[in-house]
């Protein structure tokens, strides 16, 4: 490992930046390598790889003085999702996530516990997709809490954006069925207004990819720190991931099942946040990519027929 960004970056990384931030993002990939290696050098890091598939730049790390394993992030200067999650990770302080051990408003990184093995519960779902959903439930039990005064509130009704964007993008036409769109858009503002209060505080994308195994128990990863209804975290799950040829209809019908036997919720809020949820989902892919991801879709469209 060294201070220095080891080149190239992750093609996968790159695209994903180029597609979401354009001009903005090509400058700031162009600049990483003097950005990680001040980071590195004032929290005395050693700094590998990094990971391909995210949006923020992510490698592995090693602090000089102790030579413990941690994960250094770092996120475009004007995106406070670091700011977020960082302040997520500071409130739930190891219970049901990763530690937060640095942050750097200023330079936008994030110093993290690494998890260790660090699989992902993802692999988990082909030999018994039950029990990864329980470790999800889990995992929300753990994390959920009231959203702390101090706070920044970023609640789930600003999310709705995504919507107008998306129409005012597309003037009535779009990759994505028009009908479909605006009744997710109605739906997820329901959801919204008759959220039940207090505001908790939220993960925001706990699906199976962002649940490592850490020694003898299951963590997040990633959190958004966003504040608003309990079941709101339960849709990323329900269309990641997918295995082919799977039938998405009897998968879906399971996972809820489970989730509203684990989880203080009834099926139909779950069933209504994954019907809206996913639509959201395929908005944002639309939105960063210009194309739909489909498995998302095809969850949106089994769920919207059992909406009541």
């Amino acid at each position: 490992m060294s201070a220095a960004v080891p080149q190239p970056l992750p093609s996968v990384f790159v695209r994903n930046v180029e597609d979401a931030y354009g001009e903005v993002g090509g400058q700031w990939l162009a600049s990483l390598p003097r950005l990680v290696g001040r980071v590195a050098e004032a929290w005395e890091l050693d700094v590998g790889r990094a990971f391909p598939s995210s949006y923020n730049y992510v490698a592995p790390a090693r602090r000089h003085v102790d030579g413990a394993s941690c994960v250094l992030k770092l996120g475009l200067p004007d995106d406070r999702a670091l700011t977020h999650e960082a302040a997520a990770l500071a409130e739930v302080d190891g219970e049901a996530a990763v530690r937060l051990l640095a942050h750097d408003p200023e330079a936008a990184a994030v110093l993290l516990e690494r998890a260790q093995p660090g699989s992902p519960l993802a692999d988990l779902v082909a030999t018994n997709d039950d029990a990864a959903t329980m470790a999800i439930a889990a995992v929300l039990r753990r994390f959920w809490r009231p959203a702390p005064a101090g706070l920044e509130r970023r609640t789930i009704g600003g999310l709705v954006g995504a919507f107008a964007r998306y129409r005012a993008a597309h003037r009535g036409s779009g990759p994505l069925p028009g009908p479909l769109v605006d009744r997710a858009r109605a739906v997820f503002g329901e959801l919204v207004v008759s959220a039940p209060s207090p505001q908790v505080l939220l993960h925001g994308d706990l699906h199976h990819g962002n649940v490592l195994r850490h020694s003898d128990r299951w963590l997040a990863i990633d959190p958004k720190g966003l504040v608003g209804d309990i079941a709101f975290d339960t849709w990323p799950l329900l269309h990641n991931p997918h295995a082919a040829g799977i039938d998405v209809v009897a998968l879906l019908d399971r996972r809820i099942a489970v989730l509203a036997e684990q989880l203080p919720l009834e099926r139909d809020r779950i069933t209504a946040w994954g019907f809206a949820g996913s639509l959201l989902s395929e908005l944002w892919s639309v939105e960063d990519h210009g194309s739909v991801n489909g498995s998302a879709l095809a969850v949106a469209e089994v769920l919207a027929g059992r909406i009541r």
